[in-house]
């Protein structure tokens, strides 16, 4: 005779439900009947659950920077490190470190912005290969200290691409990374470009020799 809501699983389809009862009442206040609503929240939990591990995975990926800052910092107030050489050496890393949080910030900015429908891309005419080589070149460092080869691959003449330079780099760069993680001493990553067979876009693709991931 009361109303009430309850949530349960559906153990055959991994679905997840809440009901919601009310009863139905005459104009006698007898009850002769009951309105059920269920309402399927498995979407929900799922997006909740992924929105979790995003807060979790992204508050690990700012601590380690910034744990990283401290000690060097510290390490060079306290005087631990004394030699020149040596502390420009902490220095550097703590800016590194520095660009590494800057680079989080704005991705998490960057997704707060798609988010909302409020991402704006700056579109011009783009030379790709120029595009390429620029992604290229800010890795190639990380490619040597892992002894991975880098390398463009530009197939035949290509025409200027109306793009969002700073997103395309961008893009490139998160690939052409997880690719250099992935891939094993003595490997490869290439990044190619060409007109597709309808001529009315430029293909932009990242391979390596890595360990793949599934299709």
């Amino acid at each position: 005779g009361e109303t009430c809501t309850v949530k349960s699983e559906i153990d055959s389809t991994n679905k997840s439900v809440i009901i919601h009862a009310s009863p139905l009442r005459s104009e006698i206040d007898e009850q002769w009947g009951a309105v059920v609503v269920i309402q399927d929240i498995t979407e929900l939990e799922n997006i909740e659950r992924l929105r979790q591990q995003f807060v979790a995975n992204v508050s690990h990926e700012l601590r380690t920077p910034l744990y990283i800052i401290r000690g060097f910092a510290e390490a060079v107030i306290d005087d631990i490190v004394t030699e020149p050489a040596k502390q420009k050496e902490y220095l550097g890393n703590i800016i590194e470190e520095t660009d590494r949080l800057n680079r989080l910030v704005t991705d998490l900015l960057d997704l707060a912005q798609i988010q909302s429908g409020n991402l704006r891309l700056k579109l011009k005419q783009l030379d790709v290969e120029e595009i390429v080589n620029r992604a290229i070149f800010q890795l190639q460092g990380q490619a040597q200290e892992k002894k991975v080869s880098l390398t463009s691959k530009i197939q035949g003449e290509l025409p200027q691409v109306v793009a969002d330079a700073y997103r395309v780099i961008q893009i490139l760069v998160n690939l052409v990374a997880n690719g250099l993680e992935y891939t094993p001493q003595g490997g490869s990553v290439v990044v190619s470009a060409e007109v597709t067979k309808d001529q009315n876009y430029v293909k932009i693709k990242v391979s390596d020799t890595g360990v793949g991931i599934p299709k």
